[in-house]
């Protein structure tokens, strides 16, 4: 992977920067933090199979970087992730990278990119952000089993079994998904990408073997992630 170094600039403040030349996902390291961004913004970022393929290589670079201690992951266009397709095995967790993860959506997201989500520490989404469900056509949208053992990690128990027998708004607003727990945070859309650096710049400054390890027992406890082995059938990471 072909690396090339360059100065960002960053709230007015220009920092050293190691940037992958961008494809359909670009990746920027900074201060400690990996920046990764959905680069496909005319198929609405969608989970192809060669998108996927390239955020494969990016978590394996910052799973064995000892200089990341962080990572945002945001989206270039309108939408976050626009896909229909499932997600197992494309985010970090999957490939055993347990540097928090600080996700900004904006626009639309859903399927696959529902799942990440649930491996998020910490979820960012503009205040016209919209979670899209599968419509049952009587107004409430079903939980997709993955969707199902991420909420886990998030939600109370109760409130999972309740979305489970009565689903949820198939477009669930922003501010709707900070009510139930889903979502950290709203902000405004012109400073979503901003806040996201700034957070996961907070977490960058903490100790980083504490930090993961952490995160990595917290995960642990709640249960294995699933990935996707050889033979192409779920399996838990090791």
């Amino acid at each position: 992977m072909t690396v090339t170094t360059e100065r960002e600039t960053v709230s007015g403040s220009p920092r050293p920067t190691s940037r992958r030349p961008a494809g359909r996902v670009d990746l920027c390291v900074a201060d400690h933090v990996a920046t990764v961004t959905l680069n496909d913004p005319e198929s609405g970022n969608a989970l192809t199979g060669s998108l996927c393929e390239e955020l494969a290589r990016v978590w394996a670079r910052i799973r064995d970087d000892d200089d990341v201690r962080a990572i945002v992951i945001r989206a270039a266009g309108r939408d976050f992730s626009v896909s229909e397709t499932d997600a197992l095995g494309t985010w970090p967790k999957s490939h055993r990278v347990w540097k928090p993860l600080v996700t900004a959506v904006q626009g639309e997201i859903t399927g696959g990119g529902l799942d990440c989500l649930a491996e998020s520490e910490i979820v960012l989404c503009s205040d016209t952000a919209m979670l899209v469900g599968v419509d049952t056509g009587a107004g409430a949208a079903t939980l997709e089993p993955s969707a199902l053992a991420g909420l886990t990690r998030r939600l109370p128990l109760g409130t999972i079994l309740r979305l489970t027998a009565l689903g949820v708004d198939p477009r669930l607003s922003a501010r709707g998904a900070m009510r139930l727990g889903i979502v950290s945070e709203v902000v405004s859309g012109d400073l979503l990408w901003s806040r996201a650096d700034d957070v996961a710049r907070s977490i960058a400054r903490r100790p980083p073997a504490a930090v993961q390890a952490g995160v990595r027992a917290v995960w642990d406890l709640t249960g294995p992630v699933r990935r996707v082995t050889a033979s192409g059938r779920p399996g838990a990471v090791p």
